[in-house]
């Protein structure tokens, strides 16, 4: 069994475990003085790029003049250059943007490796993610004297941070993806009798896509009508085409996979979930899981493990959850004694199946997911922010602003 620092990892949290109630729009002495230096990657497909993009025009769209985004010190041109071309003139418009001298400077900090900002700001945040139980001690040591607070994209991740050590406070304000392009998106049934899975990730061995592929021959054979997509690109830990030879060459009959292995552009990507009717993420660990909020707002029936930073919002009434036990982490980032979660193989296939032979049974899921991950809003998110900024500036008593 595991000890108390990985007991409450293992519960699938409830909204209501994230830290107070929904904030109401923050709009007081405090925060209409805040302004926001958003610090850390900002260029390609990157998810945590993504993150600091999406935050920083989500905070601009409610704090106009007032917010700033920078990379880390010694990043290149290119990661400017990357910008998705969508929203390049946006995010480097504000990436010259000056912040107001009298304002109360709040500085989020959201890198790999984590980056504590030389300059310190009036308030210093750090957004932090993280996919298993415990986070090494050198960086809870960073948190801890580098920050005034740590922002969690779920109740996972604040979890991990609080079991690891942590001691300054930690507040779940969740995420707020560009989830629009998904929402447009219509179910596709081509009428083909063919059940299309997708799976999208780094292809990590975390994100479990050798626990897919084993479900997936164990389902099906190759007569059978389904079919199963895998998006992910190239990178040092990504061995998913070499997995998939294997298979193929012990087993002859092993169902139909195309294997997309390739950065694609963010516009590309809605095309790859209009083609699919269930999206499957086995994944061991998880900070938020993007993938599983962009497909429950595409409509698309969702196969997840029951544990991770995504159990926020997949819930046995939003998702068609996997059986899990806890093992030793594997992940290259593994601090000693952390723990991840082993989907079980044998569920995984049982779910597969149903997705083929009772998609009706997944209608009501998909519909409660897409309200859920619709909350998922800017301005709630921005909210959130501003209102652990108000809170810890208030603490410090300031003439005139307590």
């Amino acid at each position: 069994m595991p000890d108390s620092r990985h007991d409450l990892l293992w519960t699938t949290p409830s909204r209501a475990k994230q830290d107070g109630p929904e904030p109401a729009p923050v709009a007081d002495a405090v925060a209409e003085r805040l302004a926001f230096r958003v610090i850390g990657h900002v260029g390609g497909s990157y998810s945590l790029a993504s993150v600091n993009r999406d935050m920083a025009l989500a905070l601009a769209a409610h704090c106009p003049g007032r917010v700033r985004l920078q990379t880390v010190p010694g990043a290149t041109l290119r990661e400017w250059r990357d910008v998705p071309k969508a929203m390049r003139g946006r995010v480097l418009r504000l990436g010259l943007q000056r912040l107001p001298r009298q304002a109360v400077e709040v500085a989020i900090s959201q890198h790999y490796p984590l980056h504590v900002p030389r300059r310190r700001a009036a308030v210093n945040l750090a957004c932090f993610f993280w996919e298993e139980s415990l986070v090494p001690a050198a960086t809870i040591a960073l948190l801890n004297t580098g920050f005034d607070a740590v922002l969690a994209p779920s109740c996972f991740v604040a979890e991990a941070l609080r079991g690891s050590g942590l001691r300054v406070p930690v507040r779940v304000v969740g995420l707020a993806p560009d989830l629009a392009p998904f929402q447009a998106l219509r179910p596709h049934h081509p009428g083909d009798g063919i059940t299309r899975f997708l799976h999208v990730s780094s292809g990590f061995p975390r994100k479990g896509v050798d626990v897919l592929l084993a479900a997936y021959g164990l389902a099906f054979r190759r007569a059978d009508p389904v079919h199963l997509t895998i998006k992910t690109f190239p990178n040092p830990h990504n061995d998913v085409a070499a997995q998939l030879a294997r298979l193929r060459a012990r087993d002859p009959h092993y169902p139909a996979v195309e294997l997309i292995d390739a950065d694609l552009p963010a516009a590309a990507m809605p095309a790859l979930y209009a083609r699919a009717q269930v999206m499957v993420l086995p994944s061991r660990g998880e900070g938020f899981n993007l993938p599983a909020a962009e497909a429950m707002a595409a409509g698309l029936a969702v196969i997840v493990s029951e544990v991770g930073g995504h159990a926020d919002f997949c819930t046995q009434e939003t998702a068609r959850l996997i059986a899990c036990r806890l093992t030793p982490s594997g992940s290259h980032v593994a601090g000693a004694g952390s723990l991840w979660a082993e989907p079980d193989v044998g569920n995984l296939a049982a779910a597969l199946r149903e997705a083929v032979q009772a998609p009706a049974s997944a209608r009501g899921r998909i519909a409660r997911a897409r309200a859920v991950v619709a909350e998922m809003t800017g301005e709630r998110w921005v909210g959130r922010i501003a209102a652990v900024a108000a809170e810890i500036w208030r603490q410090r008593q300031a003439p005139g602003l307590s």
